[in-house]
Order: C-alpha cells, then sequence, then structure tokens
C-alpha cells in the first residue's frame, strides 16, 4: 500500500498517477447524502467513466470475499464481450455469470398479436446471440454455471430487478455499445442504471469510444 497525493482536477490527477503507476483498474466508493442516507455519484465519478481508459469499480458495500455471482449488462456486442473478458481477467471464475439482456419493445404501436409474434422473434434472436456470446466466453469460464436473461423494458430496472433476484455481486457494463441498453450510456443512462443498482458495478470503456469523448474533456 502506498499513499500519494496530487493536486488539480481530482480525475486529471489520478489518471495521470495510475498512467504512472501502469495500474489495471480504478476503484472508488459512492458517497451517501447524510440527509436522506441515499447513495450518490459525485462529479468526479461520473467524470471517470467518461474519460478512463481502466476500467473503474464503483463498490456500494464493504466486500468480504471474491466476487462470485457476476451479471453483464449485454446488448452482444463487441464492447460487451470485452467488458465481460476484462472481468474474467480481474476477479477470475466465477461460480455464475448471467448475460441480461433489455429487449426494445418492436412493434409497440401494431396490434396485439403482431406485436406478440414480433416480441417473440426479437427473444428467439437474442437467444442466439446470447449463445454466440457464451460459446465466445465458454473457455475462460471453466465450471461456471452460466445462462441469459433476456426481457423487454427498461435496462436499469431489468438489471436491479436481477441482481437482487439472483444474488449478483457485481455487475459488469461496458460504457460503448449498441440498442436500448446502451444508448447514451455515458451520460443520463449510465447515471440511472448506477445509482438504481445497490450493487457493485464494473464499468468497462471501450477503446474505440475514447477518441470520441476526446473533444468533451470537461
Amino acid at each position: 500500500v502506498e499513499l500519494r497525493i496530487g493536486h488539480g482536477h481530482v480525475g486529471r490527477a489520478l489518471l495521470q498517477l495510475a498512467a504512472q503507476e501502469d495500474c489495471g483498474l480504478i476503484i472508488t466508493g459512492i458517497a451517501r447524502d447524510s440527509l436522506f442516507d441515499q447513495p450518490t455519484l459525485g462529479s468526479t465519478v461520473m467524470w471517470l467513466t467518461r474519460h478512463s481508459r481502466l476500467p473503474v469499480l464503483i463498490v456500494h458495500d464493504r466486500v468480504r470475499g471474491p466476487y462470485r455471482h457476476l451479471s453483464v449488462a449485454c446488448d452482444f456486442s463487441d464492447s460487451a464481450a470485452q467488458a465481460a473478458g476484462c472481468a474474467l481477467e480481474l476477479f477470475d471464475v466465477p461460480l455464475q455469470l448471467s448475460l441480461v439482456h433489455a429487449l426494445d419493445a418492436p412493434g409497440s404501436l401494431l396490434p396485439g398479436g403482431d406485436r406478440d409474434t414480433l416480441q417473440e422473434q426479437a427473444t428467439s434472436a437474442a437467444r442466439t446471440q446470447a449463445q454466440a456470446l457464451l460459446a465466445q466466453l465458454r473457455p475462460r469460464l471453466g465450471q461456471a454455471h452460466v445462462h441469459a436473461v433476456i426481457e423487454p423494458g427498461e435496462p436499469a430496472r431489468i438489471l436491479a430487478d436481477h441482481a437482487r433476484s439472483a444474488g449478483t455481486e457485481l455487475v459488469i457494463v461496458a460504457t460503448h455499445g449498441r440498442g436500448a441498453l446502451f444508448d447514451l450510456l455515458i451520460g443520463s443512462v449510465a447515471r440511472r442504471i448506477v445509482e438504481t443498482l445497490e450493487t457493485d458495478t464494473l464499468l468497462v470503456r471501450d477503446p474505440r469510444s475514447l477518441a470520441a469523448a476526446a473533444g468533451n474533456d470537461d
């Protein structure tokens, strides 16, 4: 353990130190509003989620053992696969891994029968993509129990509900991807996901998205 004191913009100073020390992970907690005792994300944490090349682990409660039950917020993009792989490198093989996918609402303006048909088709396509991703990850998963959770609805709610029901200890989120789950994720959706979850969350930035943020260094 080494104590280092930096100066200036907190996020930039932290990233500079992380580069100097060749760090592989940034860990931060969540502040609590003393009036309402609610978890709140500080501006530094949100800045890091937008600018850090390193994965950022946001910890809600004291960790008392290895992460063994993981859930991946998944749109089946390369970004999601990379985020899952990063978590496996950092935290080793879990006992359980869930791929959690929030379906868009296909044909929401169509009559009931047509809408149901489109949703069934979208669910089937998502399950095929989930199996392909699991096959890609399988060599690194050992004897872990793996499954896919595919439901229509709001991403933060689906993630939070599954994390509570499945006993998830860590949610992995790629901060760049495609589909409802990742639309504008580095902004309001990321804040909503992290504030909704009561579970530790690993945010993994897709390196290809860093260039897009270079001009928004606020």
